[in-house]
């Protein structure tokens, strides 16, 4: 992964969409590879869980990673918007997995 997002770096890319490695070590390596270029999380097979999902997105956003480009993963959940407050949680005030559940059972519980 980190050999393709290095390519598209190379051919001007300015934005790289790929998926999570599985661990922040790995994915560190992907954007470390891809900088100066934007790397943003997609959002893969559809987790089993909201904590599963808003551990990915922390752990990309702690490596590095710049946003998400979720769909199936949000549009597919019980309460779509009270999954979006939990990851802009995360990506935007640095959140945790934890503060991040909190919103979405605030949210989905009203």
């Amino acid at each position: 992964v980190a050999y393709v997002a290095r390519a598209a770096e190379e051919l001007g890319v300015d934005i790289i969409k790929t998926f999570y490695t599985g661990d922040p070590e790995g994915y560190s390596k992907v954007i470390e590879a891809a900088a100066p270029s934007i790397v943003v999380v997609s959002g893969g097979p559809k987790l089993d869980s909201m904590k599963k999902l808003f551990e990915m997105t922390k752990d990309a956003m702690d490596v590095g990673a710049r946003g998400v480009t979720y769909g199936r993963n949000v549009w597919q959940a019980e309460n779509p918007v009270a999954v979006l407050q939990g990851l802009k949680h995360i990506i935007h005030n640095q959140g945790t997995v934890e503060e991040a559940l909190k919103i979405l059972n605030r949210i989905s519980n009203k």
